[in-house]
């Protein structure tokens, strides 16, 4: 079929532009394709992640900066090499030969954390994301890798579970109180000792286990802490209420803080009933001692071993006039001077700790004769 001459042309230039506006399509989506791969070569190559490409037989084809700075070794160094001689441990090539296998599978391994080798001989631990790079088949022509150094982070979480179990299993109640009262973490201690639950615990106010201490009391106390320009502390005593209703006695050191831009008031308590009871043993024991001591015909006089009077019973009182406080704390020479004979004897019982007898010893004192023990 003849095609009219100006039709003709008119299709030329049709057809010319059509082949243009391809090859500029095709031009421009190289481009792109060009600075989009430019890109991500960038970013791969600045990333603070790892990024490391594998052959099918395991050997390194790319190898970033950051994966330099984890495991030592420089890109020159690493490519062509392969894992199990480059950053793979003895321990782990079991474990990394079985992910290797699952990704050339398609079965998995796209995620895993374990020991690895660098350059100076170091172990460190890293956690691996791998994606598998396939041909147009499908067929696993490589892997590439993500990995991240978390040895650092890792003996940080260490540290803050030793922390945390310290505190948790403290001889003392542990208790952080926020601003309103309320408690946002007891220990095990805290809660043995109240008879709540953890979760009770928290669900309370601080005036509901402490009767010493009112909301009014509280909110001043944080507003003085919170107007500080330093951390503040306390110690004092308080009365503990238990979830049965007994009370007991409690020793408090309480810091305030501010971390992060929150405050919390930290209170280690420690119950003190024992230490109450021997106190108050104590105190009966010693007035009991006094009242024998006081009641003895005998005159008895106390001294350290700086010769400062320490006990001064009432038959001392009585036959000396002096009263037992004014004489105590004083020097027994400048008290009762006509001891003074006995000294080198006190003495050598004060350094040997022994009992040195002298008994029915005659003394002259204002003129009469008196014997003594």
């Amino acid at each position: 079929v003849a095609v009219p001459y100006g039709v003709a042309i008119f299709l030329g230039i049709f057809l010319g532009h059509l082949l243009l506006a391809r090859e500029d399509r095709r031009r421009r989506t190289e481009r792109e394709a060009q600075a989009a791969e430019k890109r991500l070569s960038a970013h791969a190559e600045n990333t603070p992640l790892g990024v490391i490409e594998w052959d099918v037989d395991f050997k390194v084809t790319q190898w970033n900066r950051a994966a330099e700075r984890i495991f030592g070794y420089t890109k020159q160094e690493a490519i062509g090499r392969h894992a199990f001689d480059l950053i793979v441990t003895e321990v782990s090539r079991s474990e990394i030969e079985e992910v290797w296998q699952s990704l050339l599978g398609k079965k998995g391994g796209t995620q895993s954390t374990n020991q690895n080798k660098t350059r100076d001989g170091r172990i460190v631990t890293c956690e691996w994301y791998n994606t598998v790079i396939t041909d147009d088949a499908e067929n696993v022509s490589g892997v590439a890798s993500l990995v991240l150094d978390i040895t650092e982070r890792q003996r940080m979480q260490a540290k803050m579970r030793l922390f945390y179990h310290t505190i948790e299993h403290a001889s003392d109640a542990v208790f952080w109180i926020n601003e309103r009262g309320r408690f946002d973490y007891v220990n095990k201690q805290a809660c043995e000792s109240l008879g709540y639950t953890a979760d009770e615990l928290k669900s309370l106010y601080l005036w509901e286990i402490n009767r010493d201490i009112s909301k009014e009391w509280f909110d001043e106390a944080w507003a003085r802490f919170h107007g500080a320009n330093s951390p503040g502390t306390a110690h004092y005593e308080v009365e503990h209420t238990r979830k049965d209703g007994s009370v007991f006695p409690t020793e408090v050191d309480a810091n305030h803080f501010l971390f992060d831009g929150s405050e919390l008031h930290v209170a280690f308590t420690r119950d003190i009933s024992k230490r109450r009871e021997a106190a108050e043993e104590l105190l009966a024991l010693r007035n009991y001692l006094s009242s024998i001591i006081n009641s003895m015909p005998s005159m008895l006089v106390g001294v350290d071993d700086e010769w400062q009077i320490t006990q001064w019973n009432r038959t001392a009182e009585k036959r000396t006039g002096i009263g037992a406080g004014e004489a105590l704390g004083r020097h027994l020479p400048a008290v009762l001077s006509c001891i003074t004979w006995e000294m080198e004897k006190i003495s050598e019982s004060i350094e040997t700790h022994q009992i040195i007898e002298n008994l029915k010893k005659p003394r002259v004192c204002d003129g009469d004769v008196l014997y003594e023990d």
